[in-house]
């Protein structure tokens, strides 16, 4: 552990988080290769954790029990500093709980725990989102990790390919200044699990896959190079770059963003997990270097 940055590692896998937003800053192997995007000017960040929004809501505002609250594009815990808890070689845990700050955005009393544990090959994720209040809690949470776009410098970009578990025939959708659109598009899915990644599909912004059949999915570079992403509470999955950039980012999402002409109780948000009071959900993502 260093100052900026604390450092789970496992038998072939090291993941550096910092507290800032509990985000992943570098995932490497045992010989030292990078699978993470390390920033830049497409994309300032890495790994971000979006809680409670996905995306955004209009005019930036959530409406809970008829009063406004100024809520920004895909919430505050990225730019919050967690709390570091039960620190160990392999393992380490986050924590953000509400305080007067979260309440002049998100009226609800909440803790949002996000532990990192590494084994072998492969670093898993959980999320603890929990109710303290005396209400129910309607929240939306995701993971929005860039992963490097091409794997390895020599590895063409034109070369590299989503397989999922399961057929996916479900449509997309898209949004319009991050808020969610009407239209459903037809699966990029092909019949053989597969999408062959090209910066054209993201010319017109994130592709929003808001129901997923899979628990699972593999992206892989023609060099054999690749990542093995499995989820569990997690009912969506997001793909989006900047054509050109030298990321893709591989989502899970539990919620969406708000719809372009969304007006209601924040409570009535489609898409929303609601927490009961005294209760937690709980939710994983896990990364296996291939």
């Amino acid at each position: 552990m260093d100052a900026e940055h604390i450092v789970v590692r496992g038998e072939h896998v090291s993941l550096a988080v910092s507290p800032q937003g509990a985000e992943p800053q570098s995932l490497r192997d045992g010989d030292g290769h990078e699978y993470l995007w390390q920033a830049g000017p497409e994309w300032p960040r890495r790994a971000t954790v979006l809680f409670p929004i996905i995306c955004r809501v209009p005019d930036d505002t959530i409406t809970v029990r008829g009063q406004k609250y100024p809520m920004s594009q895909h919430g505050f815990a990225r730019n919050r500093a967690f709390d570091v808890v039960d620190v160990e070689e392999s393992r380490a845990s986050f924590v953000l709980a509400a305080d007067d700050e979260t309440r002049e955005r998100f009226p609800y009393d909440f803790a949002l725990a996000v532990t990192y544990e590494a084994h072998d090959l492969s670093v898993s994720i959980t999320y603890d989102v929990e109710n303290r209040g005396d209400v129910p809690m309607p929240f939306s949470l995701g993971f929005h990790p860039a992963f490097a776009w091409p794997l390895e410098p020599d590895a063409r970009r034109t070369l590299h390919e989503l397989r999922f578990d399961e057929p996916e025939h479900g449509p997309y959708r898209r949004v319009v200044e991050n808020l969610l659109t009407d239209e459903e598009y037809p699966s990029l899915v092909g019949e053989d699990r597969r999408i062959g990644l090209t910066d054209a599909i993201f010319e017109d912004g994130a592709v929003i896959m808001p129901s997923v059949v899979s628990k699972g999915l593999a992206y892989l570079a023609s060099t054999g190079r690749g990542v093995r992403i499995e989820w569990e509470g997690f009912t969506g999955v997001t793909l989006w770059t900047k054509p050109g950039a030298g990321f893709v980012c591989i989502e899970a999402w539990r919620g969406l963003p708000a719809p372009q002409d969304f007006a209601g109780d924040f409570l009535d948000k489609p898409g929303n997990a609601i927490v009961p009071v005294g209760e937690r959900l709980q939710f994983s993502y896990r990364i296996t270097l291939l």
